[in-house]
């Protein structure tokens, strides 16, 4: 199958749609195409943002991409701009290093999610194949109103992320890193990867043990449904925990104030660039 048709196919299964509409409500997307990444949609300025279906639907015509993704943030938005963040996930992005294989980097997430439930967050975990490695998430709905009233969403989800990554240390056959920052985003569930001829797949922490590489083949995919559950406030009282003990985001060693939106939005443009620019 060429690699047109086997994106022309998979698109055109409702529940990827449904599900990249899921996990995108509320936060800057981008997506990449044949001529490179896009953070806007075409001649505008406009941010892409997808709340529904039909918004994947428009981008699919409209842009052609061969994978979504979306921001760790969710957002305030006003006349089409992100005015504030209001939630960010916790997050760590493991990478197979050379010669290692995909059991490996299950392997690691066993670890990150071992360390959380002796954190006390254990129904609020989205595990994702990303296509060469894995993602975890905390899922931003386990930060509570009361806690990102006292700690920035940023700074909340920096310490928690930092601080497990401390605990789990360095682990053989893969990297481990700290993915949380103002531009940064992830794959979307049920996404293509842009190279490779793989589904982005969530996987139940619970089951790790059971998945398979062949579980993210493109038609043949198996993907946990329930990616989505948390316990408001499950992660309080590890990110006070880990705010104590590591403090809020960083940059190059520096302690860094809140973020007003012009900074995060010049984040985002040195990263990706203006327009719709290919970027990479």
């Amino acid at each position: 199958m060429a690699v047109d048709d086997l994106v022309l196919k998979h698109y055109s299964n409702t529940e990827v749609l449904h599900e990249i509409a899921r996990f995108s409500a509320g936060r800057w997307v981008a997506v990449f195409s044949a001529d490179g990444m896009h953070r806007y949609h075409q001649n505008t300025r406009r941010f892409l943002r997808i709340e529904t279906v039909s918004d994947v639907e428009m981008i699919l015509r409209q842009l052609k991409p061969r994978s979504f993704y979306a921001t760790i943030h969710r957002y305030v938005w006003g006349a089409g701009y992100p005015l504030r963040i209001v939630s960010t996930m916790a997050s760590w992005d493991i990478d197979l290093l050379p010669s290692s294989s995909w059991t490996n980097a299950i392997q690691a997430a066993e670890e990150i999610i071992m360390e959380l439930n002796r954190l006390g967050i254990c129904k609020s975990i989205i595990v994702k194949w990303s296509g060469e490695g894995v993602h975890i998430h905390v899922n931003d709905k386990a930060f509570s109103q009361e806690l990102l009233a006292r700690i920035p969403p940023m700074d909340a989800a920096y310490a928690l992320t930092e601080y497990v990554l401390k605990r789990v240390g360095r682990r053989p056959h893969v990297l481990i890193e700290n993915k949380v920052d103002s531009a940064r985003v992830f794959t979307s569930p049920l996404s293509l990867h842009k190279a490779l001829d793989r589904v982005c797949v969530c996987i139940d922490p619970s089951s790790l043990d059971s998945f398979s590489i062949d579980d993210t083949r493109p038609g043949f995919y198996r993907h946990f449904k329930g990616w989505n559950k948390h316990e408001y406030g499950e992660a309080d009282a590890a990110v006070e925990k880990a705010f104590e003990i590591v403090g809020g985001y960083t940059v190059r060693g520096k302690r860094r104030r809140k973020p007003s939106v012009e900074e995060i939005v010049r984040s985002f443009h040195a990263k990706f660039g203006h327009g719709d620019a290919p970027t990479g």
